[in-house]
């Protein structure tokens, strides 16, 4: 028998719960857009939770990628990538081919605005929100994603 004494400690300010993080995928050949967006997110807090990235640089990498981690909240698509349709083809997969335990919200983003109409684009069914990569701000980033994950939990 030990007769030392066994404090249990305090919950205090310094201790955090752990949450099940936001699962992001970042697609886009664009290096920099990896970087800025991981930066813009670091200490980022949605509905109390963190945010997790993971990284595709191509539209085949990207399905590969899904069909292997298969809990994903969000997807950010570049529009333009390998191929002029490279983003949508990513889309296309997830909305009619892929078989997910739960269907990722999909925020399409563009650089080239010229190639595809805002509109058009902005109105496809199978997209939840569009983002011109031209006006991306932290800000702008995060007050997206809070309102297309709001009914995602």
């Amino acid at each position: 028998m030990n007769d030392e004494l066994e404090f249990i400690r305090e919950v205090g300010d310094g201790d955090h719960l752990v949450c099940d993080p936001w699962h992001i995928l970042v697609i886009d050949d664009d290096i920099d857009v990896h970087q800025t967006t991981a930066l813009a997110l670091t200490t980022a807090m949605i509905y109390g939770r963190p945010v997790k990235l993971l990284h595709s640089y191509s539209s085949p990498e990207a399905i590969d990628l899904m069909k292997s981690v298969r809990h994903i909240d969000l997807l950010l698509v570049d529009m333009v990538m390998e191929t002029r349709n490279a983003g949508w083809d990513v889309v296309r997969w997830v909305r009619e081919d892929a078989v997910l335990p739960v269907a990722p919200v999909i925020i399409l983003r563009t650089g080239q605005p010229g190639v595809f109409t805002f509109n058009d684009v902005e109105k496809n069914r199978y997209i939840d929100a569009v983002l011109k990569k031209q006006e991306v701000t932290r800000r702008v980033l995060i007050e997206l994603l809070t309102n297309v994950l709001r009914n995602k939990d």
